[in-house]
């Protein structure tokens, strides 16, 4: 039976209203009281149902006309056993507001039994043309399927980020020394069972965009015995897992693997500790180690591929072995067990760090065995020489054949099929998983800033304001009384209050990036935080990708660490947002200023 979304949204909104009208204890919601216990502040409880209900489906906020292509159910009709077919399953339309990063679930009713063998994710404009990422960014999209065993409801079937991860498991199976028997994989799809997408899209422009998003699938038609009586084929079910976390990579000055040097390179405390998740069966945050996955079942992994955010350079997947029978040591220096896959980052145009870049994905005839009990690793290397990468993730999405277990006296290390006696860097070594062309290039500076006189400080204050999208006062561009860079004496606190996130639930962050920090603001490389200080995200949402989220959405920073000078800072949500203050002694001399 198809699942009803508004008893969906009511359920949760419900359980949202009830738990804040109960005064229960929500993290998200709550802040500290002055007399240290737990209070709630009425207006951002207001705006975080708002979100709720925005999220999930507000009747006040009734869906837009349907543009079109429109494809989430036609074209999916069952067709004759073997069959293949392209399918354009499209989710939305979505609104998305100004500047704003809300996250979506939505549903749709699988319409036909069979296989998918290929995957590619778009962002669509309504009239079906792609959306640039730079201008909306994908932080992350999955696609799931409805399991009432799973405790998350959810089972993980396959997902990205804005690296736009995919490609063809077809072609691991051509590579596959059974191919010519008839060995074929694919991702299992039941019909009448219900899919689900959740996404989080970031809006990095301050114009208001309807957008699709679309999972592009390569689909067999008919189940496997239907299939192997009508085509002779047997077909392989992938069984999906996805396990890792996010946390923050300060700068360190050199390279930084989480969570193995957690505790170690990096203090194990707050933001730096990060969270972990795991999908349809559960890991641990094993600092020192890594994100561990205990395989539940024995089988062969057939493919796989990392997820990194900008300024990571490795996914590095692992494995441990069982405690019983574990692994030997072998593979990437430093890292944990036998080295399974090094998934690295690929820039495009050769640019790093940038938001334009690739994740590699295992070799066509890449195999890994997996034993029942067999622990996997997944750690995530960034170097943060000369930025700080907060919100960062590091996740390891693997496709296991569970009716092909590893044969008796079977090792840890993978190999390749048609190259046995290939070496082990050759092995774990990942390859682009689709062609650049089949997304919006996007555009990145070499010399990124321009020289300019420094603005003249504006007013002296403790509260800077963040409305429609400028800091004020010192919001760029701004010089002098009364909105240029506001000046603060060191030792001083200065507050920012994000007012747009009442207005509208839009999100910013305070970062700062080194001076002047006035280049264009639409580049996928451009601006990076330099690591000084960072705001974390100011304000609330019901399923936050960030470990840095403040509840309020507001932020003070202590400037007693704070040399005299001139600070400018950006926005990570919408890099094109810049500003500016002044430190003065505490003296007040502020004839060096400018």
């Amino acid at each position: 039976m198809a699942l009803e979304r508004s008893a969906v949204r009511r359920t949760v909104l419900s359980l949202a209203v009830a738990a804040a009208a109960g005064g229960l204890a929500l993290p998200s919601v709550a802040g500290p009281s002055r007399g240290g216990g737990t209070s709630y502040d009425v207006q951002w409880v207001r705006a975080a149902t708002q979100a709720a209900w925005r999220q999930f489906g507000d009747p006040a906020f009734p869906n837009p006309p349907v543009p079109t292509p429109t494809n989430r159910l036609s074209g999916w009709a069952p067709q004759p056993a073997g069959t293949a077919q392209t399918i354009n399953l499209d989710f939305g339309p979505y609104v998305v507001e100004a500047g704003t990063d809300l996250s979506r679930v939505d549903f749709t009713p699988a319409a036909a039994t069979g296989y998918t063998t290929e995957v590619h994710t778009f962002v669509l404009n309504a009239d079906g043309t792609k959306v640039a990422g730079n201008e909306v960014h994908t932080h992350h999209v999955h696609l799931l399927e409805a399991n009432p065993n799973n405790p998350d409801y959810l089972d993980w079937l396959t997902g990205t980020g804005e690296e736009m991860t995919g490609g063809s498991i077809a072609e691991r199976a051509k590579a596959d020394p059974k191919y010519a028997a008839g060995r074929r994989y694919g991702i299992p799809v039941t019909r009448g069972k219900m899919l689900g997408v959740l996404s989080m899209l970031h809006n990095m422009t301050s114009e208001t965009r309807t957008v699709y998003i679309r999972f592009q699938l390569r689909f067999v038609f008919g189940s496997h015995d239907d299939i192997q009586q009508a085509k002779h084929l047997d077909f392989h079910a992938l069984t999906p897992q996805i396990f890792g976390g996010t946390f923050n990579v300060p700068r360190t000055g050199g390279r930084y693997a989480w969570p193995l040097q957690l505790g170690g390179r990096v203090r194990d405390a707050g933001q730096n500790h990060g969270t972990m998740t795991s999908n349809p069966t559960p890991s641990k945050l094993q600092p020192g180690v890594g994100v561990v996955w205990t395989a539940p079942y024995s089988g062969t992994i057939v493919v796989s591929a990392g997820h990194l955010h900008a300024g990571g350079t490795d996914a590095v997947l692992s494995n441990l072995g069982s405690p019983s029978h574990p692994c030997a040591q072998r593979g990437l220096a430093g890292f944990p067990g036998t080295t399974l896959l090094d998934s690295r980052v690929i820039g495009h145009h050769g640019v790093w760090p940038s938001n334009d870049y690739q994740m590699g994905l295992s070799q066509p005839d890449w195999r890994a065995y997996v034993h029942k009990g067999d622990r996997l690793a997944i750690n995530g290397a960034y170097l943060p020489r000369s930025y700080a990468f907060p919100d960062a993730m590091v996740f390891a999405g693997i496709y296991v054949d569970r009716s092909a277990p590893p044969p008796p006296g079977a090792g840890c290390a993978p190999f390749l099929a048609n190259h046995r006696s290939a070496t082990w860097r050759k092995t774990i070594a990942t390859t682009i998983n689709h062609a650049w062309s089949m997304y919006p290039d996007q555009p990145t500076c070499a010399k990124c800033d321009h020289k300019e006189k420094r603005p003249a400080p504006g007013p002296a204050t403790d509260v800077v304001h963040i409305v429609d999208m400028q800091y004020l006062p010192g919001n760029a561009g701004l010089s002098g009384r009364p909105a240029g860079p506001p000046v603060v004496t060191r030792g001083d606190t200065l507050t920012f209050v994000n007012d747009d996130y009442a207005d509208s639930l839009m999100r910013h962050t305070v970062s700062t990036c080194t001076a002047p920090c006035n280049g264009m603001g639409m580049m996928t490389n451009y601006p990076m935080y330099d690591g000084n200080f960072d705001s974390g995200v100011l304000g609330y949402m019901w399923e936050d990708a960030y470990v840095s989220t403040t509840t309020l959405p507001k932020w003070s920073l202590d400037t007693s660490r704070l040399h005299p000078g001139y600070y400018t800072f950006f926005c990570r949500i919408h890099p094109f947002m810049r500003g500016a203050f002044y430190v003065v002694p505490k003296d007040g001399r502020r004839h060096s200023l400018t």
